[in-house]
C-alpha cells in the first residue's frame, strides 16, 4: 500500500530559490495499522490541536461533572510526546477523568506537580500549578534535545509518567540562500525540508520563520506564536497546531487523515504577512488499517551515529528494514538483540524504517533523518 503526501509551497510576494537538501520520495507504508491506532485516530485528529484553550470545545474530548476519575488525560496521546527543539514551547493541557473515553471531570480541582526523572538537559517553565477542570502548560522549554522522562503527580491521587522527545534544532539559516539577518522580517516563510512527500498519517515536519520580502534574508530576531490553520480540505489536519519561540520554529507533530487537497495558512501573532501551503494527500482505495501493527519510537531523530528503535508497547523487534528516499531497501536486520542500532555509515538524508516484532506485530513506517 503506497501512501504519500505531495506538498507544494506557494510563497507570496517573494521568489526565494530555496534549495531543499533532503528531498525524498515516500516508499512503502505498512498496509494497515492496529485497531487501537484506528481508535485513536478517530479522536486524535482534533484533540491534538492547541488552538482552543478549552479542551471541552474540542471534538473527541468530552466534559461533564460525573466522569469517572481513573487517570490523567492529556492533549497528546500515548506515552511519548514529540516536542520541538530546545528553547521553543509547544503548549499542551492535562486533566483528570475517564481516560478511555477522554471524558474530563469538570468538578476536579487539585494541584499538579511535575518532576523531571531523567533527561539530557533541564526543563524551564512552571513545575507546579493547579488543575481547575484542566490545566495548561504553555511555557515549557527544554535546554537540550533528547528524551526526557516526566512525572505528573496530582494531589497524591494520580502519578503518571510520560516521555518528551525533544527534537534537534534545524539550522534554517543555512537553508535560505540569502542567509540570516537581525530584524526586518515581514513575511512568513515555511519549508518542509523533506521535498514535500510524506506518508498519510505520518508526521509532517515543517519549519517556519519570517523573511524580509525585499532581501530574502531570514530574520533571526523573530520571536512570536506561529499558527497552522486549515482553510480547506476533505479531512482534518491534526497534531500540534500552535507553537511559541524564537528565530524559527519546527512543528514536529502535524498530520493529515484523509486523501484530497488541503489549503493550510501559516500565520504569526505579530503583523507578518501569512503564507499558505497546498497539500495533496493520496491514499489507497481500500482505506483498511491493519489490526496487527504498532507504533515505532526512534531517538535521537535526527541522529549522527547510533539510533534507538523500539516498539511503543515494549515488544522485542525481530526484523527491521531501512529504505532510502527512493524506496530502495538498503539495510535489513533479523534477530535483533539490542534496541540501539549503529547507522553511522549511512549518508546524510531521510530514511524510512519498518519493523516486525517476535510475535508478528508490524510497526508503522517511521521517518528517520541522518544529519
Amino acid at each position: 500500500m503506497f501512501c504519500c503526501i505531495i506538498l507544494r509551497l506557494r510563497t507570496h510576494y517573494i521568489n526565494l530559490d530555496l534549495q531543499v537538501q533532503d528531498q525524498f520520495i515516500m516508499v512503502k507504508k505498512i498496509s494497515r495499522l492496529i485497531l487501537l491506532v484506528a481508535f485513536l485516530i478517530l479522536f486524535v485528529h482534533t484533540s491534538f490541536g492547541q488552538f482552543s484553550t478549552n479542551p471541552c470545545s474540542i471534538d473527541g474530548v468530552y466534559c461533564n461533572d460525573t466522569a469517572e476519575r481513573n487517570g490523567v488525560i492529556y492533549s497528546f496521546h500515548g506515552e511519548i510526546f514529540k516536542y520541538p527543539a530546545p528553547g521553543t514551547s509547544m503548549p499542551f493541557w492535562i486533566a483528570v477523568g475517564d481516560v478511555s473515553s477522554r471524558t474530563i471531570d469538570t468538578t476536579f480541582v487539585s494541584p499538579v506537580a511535575v518532576t523531571v526523572l531523567s533527561g539530557p538537559g533541564s526543563l524551564q517553565g512552571p513545575l507546579a500549578q493547579n488543575i481547575s477542570k484542566y490545566s495548561h502548560f504553555d511555557d515549557w522549554k527544554f535546554t537540550a534535545s533528547g528524551v526526557y522522562e516526566i512525572e505528573f503527580s496530582i494531589a497524591g491521587l494520580f502519578k503518571d509518567t510520560v516521555f518528551f522527545e525533544v527534537a534537534e534544532e534545524v539550522d534554517f539559516c543555512s537553508q535560505v540562500p540569502a542567509g540570516c539577518t537581525d530584524g526586518g522580517g515581514d513575511l512568513v516563510y515555511p519549508s518542509t525540508g523533506n521535498g514535500g512527500i510524506i506518508p498519510v498519517d505520518a508526521i509532517f515536519p515543517i519549519t517556519v520563520g519570517v523573511v524580509n520580502r525585499l532581501t530574502g534574508q531570514l530574520d533571526s530576531s523573530f520571536h512570536s506564536y506561529v499558527y497552522l490553520t486549515q482553510l480547506s480540505g476533505p479531512g482534518d489536519m491534526y497534531g500540534t497546531l500552535m507553537m511559541y519561540g524564537g528565530r524559527w520554529l519546527t512543528f514536529t507533530d502535524v498530520r493529515f487523515d484523509e486523501e484530497g487537497t488541503y489549503l493550510i495558512e501559516i500565520s504569526t501573532a505579530a503583523s507578518h504577512t501569512p503564507d499558505t501551503i497546498t497539500v495533496d494527500v493520496v491514499s489507497s482505495s481500500n482505506g483498511v488499517r491493519d489490526i496487527n501493527s504498532s507504533s515505532l519510537t526512534l531517538f535521537p531523530n535526527p541522529f549522527n551515529d547510533a539510533v534507538t528503535i523500539k516498539f511503543e508497547n515494549g515488544e522485542t523487534i525481530e526484523k527491521l528494514r531501512v529504505f532510502n528516499s527512493q524506496g530502495k531497501l538498503i539495510e535489513q536486520y533479523s534477530s535483533i538483540t539490542s534496541s540501539s542500532l549503529n547507522l553511522s555509515h549511512l549518508p546524510k538524508g531521510v530514511y524510512f524504517v519498518d519493523a516486525v516484532s517476535m510475535y508478528g506485530i508490524r510497526g508503522e513506517v517511521s521517518i528517520l533523518v541522518k544529519k
